[in-house]
């Protein structure tokens, strides 16, 4: 998105065409529960190293290829959530509780140190070959970080979180079992009871199920929050050219700023997720977006004010959204790959 203006110009489309594209390009997620069911049949590593040969081959090939070029863009960006599923399925399945946390903000720093170190590379590529070069960097780079990744996991991972699905598999059938006894003999069943220490939070608990409610504020988080992110950064890049009026080096500065500020938001996490409760912490982080963003608003040409202000509103958004992803995976513990996939 930072240099989606460059890119517009370099295919003669308007930037609100592009936007379009990239929005439907997002609407390929739809196939993602069906990667996440793959995840959850054992085939994490396997939807790791192919789907970062098809993202990798997609970004090579797709500015070459005219008309034919969106469609492998499109299938790219589904290669590419399937990564994010089985690397956040796996990560649900070898961590627990802050550790996962943790751990998951160590990955997503990821982010950041792509701002950091990959964006100003790309915005010196661009500059001297044209927009063209930031697919035939990225492209591959995917491929060879993908399939490594991915053969170090190796297929013996798989087995294991096969291994583990079945355990929870027979967890909650025993817990229907208890349940059903507990209404023929009628007792009250471990569902009757709203105390938090009674057998249907345990029971709930062993089964790796969330409650109703936490997993409608988990969903409901998960689809608005980037939703509302996207509709800032997919008009950022144009926003700094007409509006800021800022050259490409000042562009590389603030992103690599972005990145910074996407580090900080990051390591608050990690450091804090011990004591973090995510939904908590990822209402927080909107409110404060909301607040941020509305300011920005008022004044759209201080490139001063709003670029501090989008600093400031990217680390509340990387906190916000770190903070919330590892609870994806108390959904549904038997089937986490399913949970990351809707």
């Amino acid at each position: 998105y930072v240099f989606s203006t460059a890119i517009a110009a370099g295919l003669d489309i308007r930037l609100a065409a592009l936007t379009t594209l990239l929005g439907i390009r997002e609407l390929f997620g739809i196939g993602t529960p069906l990667l996440g069911r793959l995840a959850d049949a054992g085939h994490l590593t396997r939807l790791i190293w192919i789907g970062s040969i098809v993202a990798g081959l997609a970004c090579i090939l797709a500015p070459e290829t005219g008309p034919v070029g969106f469609a492998l863009f499109a299938t790219g960006g589904l290669a590419k959530l399937g990564i994010d599923v089985a690397q956040n399925s796996w990560i649900s399945h070898q961590f627990d509780g802050a550790r996962r946390g943790q751990v998951v903000g160590v990955l997503e720093s990821s982010w950041a140190l792509a701002f950091i170190v990959v964006v100003p590379i790309l915005g010196v590529g661009i500059q001297h070959w044209g927009w063209r070069a930031a697919f035939w960097i990225c492209g591959p780079l995917l491929i060879l970080a993908g399939t490594t990744a991915g053969g170090l996991l190796g297929r013996h991972e798989d087995r294991l979180l096969l291994q583990e699905s079945a355990a929870h598999a027979v967890q909650r059938s025993e817990q229907r079992a208890l349940e059903e006894a507990s209404a023929a003999a009628e007792l009250p069943t471990v569902a009757s009871t709203n105390d938090p220490s009674s057998a249907a939070t345990i029971g709930e608990a062993e089964a790796g199920r969330a409650s109703p409610a936490r997993r409608r504020a988990i969903y409901s988080f998960v689809l608005l929050q980037p939703f509302a992110q996207m509709l800032v950064f997919a008009v950022i890049g144009d926003w700094f050219v007409k509006s800021l009026a800022l050259s490409t080096p000042k562009i590389g500065v603030i992103t690599f700023s972005l990145g910074l500020a996407e580090l900080v938001g990051t390591l608050a996490v990690v450091a804090v997720a011990k004591r973090l409760n995510p939904l908590i912490g990822g209402a927080v982080a909107m409110a404060a977006c909301a607040l941020l963003f509305g300011l920005m608003a008022l004044d759209t040409t201080n490139a001063v004010l709003g670029v501090g202000l989008l600093l400031v509103a990217d680390v509340a958004l990387e906190f916000g959204f770190v903070s919330v992803l590892p609870a994806v995976a108390d959904l549904n513990g038997a089937s986490r790959g399913k949970s990351f996939g809707n």
